[in-house]
């Protein structure tokens, strides 16, 4: 082989790898032992169910197809909620008064989505109750990024609802009232979170956002970090006087925080490939 067919010429995250013979590399999907050996263990740590979906990959199927397909397999799961349904062991398993959506980078963009179209849309008897967003993936204020063209070529930029948080004219009616975002000290979306956490403590939405920051093994200590003039401290302090719970990122207990605990909780998740997982507390 060509030693130049190894030559990569875009390259997204350690997700997608562009080779400059047309070769498209991509890692992720919901047979990825780093993802499902993950989900394995909370199954296990909160006695909850998961559910993967496969949902289809750029550059062949461009944003918004990952969205759309994820909202599928949603409404799939809620369409259970009624007695009906084909899998039985979500009819008699899942709890569809008590639902969190969960997902990670890419996946908690994807999991925000699903949130705030649960905010007008019906879900056929599913009560959502909360939405973790894990190191989540977002425009920054300034500029677009590379990859987000590559996934979405014909994106408005800094106006694309699902890019930039503060042009998502659904933030104020998200359908769920606790929010939880984690955050990380050397994460490269770390700024990305606290303006998420921001527009939407600003956006009118009625319910309890709080983060929780991993930072030399301290929660919500930024070092005097500060995101538009307001320490990151500060705003983790705020969080916590509305009555807001951080969770143990390394629990799977931890999600039912605040909630009562775990006992009885079922949970059907959405595993998205490419770094990203979403998921939902039934």
């Amino acid at each position: 082989m060509d030693s130049s067919s190894n030559e990569i010429i875009h390259q997204w995250g350690s997700y997608i790898r562009v080779y400059k013979d047309g070769r498209v590399e991509r890692v992720g999907s919901p047979f990825c032992a780093t993802y499902h050996n993950y989900v394995t263990s909370l199954v296990t740590a909160a006695s909850v169910v998961a559910v993967s979906i496969d949902y289809r990959l750029a550059p062949e199927y461009l944003v918004p197809t990952c969205h759309e397909d994820s909202w599928v397999a949603l409404k799939w799961v809620a369409s259970h909620s009624n007695g009906e349904g084909p899998e039985e062991w979500i009819r008699d398993c899942a709890h569809f008064g008590q639902v969190f959506l969960a997902g990670d980078s890419g996946g908690a963009n994807i999991a925000h989505d699903l949130a705030a179209r649960a905010g007008i849309e019906n879900l056929n008897g599913v009560k959502l109750t909360g939405l973790c967003l894990v190191h989540p993936y977002f425009g920054s204020k300034d500029s677009v990024d590379e990859s987000w063209i590559f996934v979405s070529p014909t994106t408005s930029g800094l106006d694309d609802f699902r890019y930039n948080p503060a042009a998502d004219s659904r933030m104020a009616s998200l359908g769920c009232t606790r929010v939880l975002i984690c955050l990380a000290e050397k994460d490269v979306l770390r700024q990305r979170g606290l303006f998420y956490y921001e527009t939407l403590r600003k956006s009118g939405w009625g319910g309890e956002a709080s983060f929780h920051s991993i930072d030399r093994g301290c929660r919500g200590d930024a070092n005097g970090e500060e995101f538009d003039g307001v320490s990151v401290q500060e705003q983790h302090d705020q969080s916590k006087n509305n009555g807001d719970t951080a969770i143990e990122s390394d629990e799977g207990r931890s999600m039912c925080e605040g909630s009562g605990g775990c006992d009885g909780w079922r949970m059907a998740g959405l595993i998205v490939p490419g770094g990203v997982w979403s998921g939902f507390c039934l």
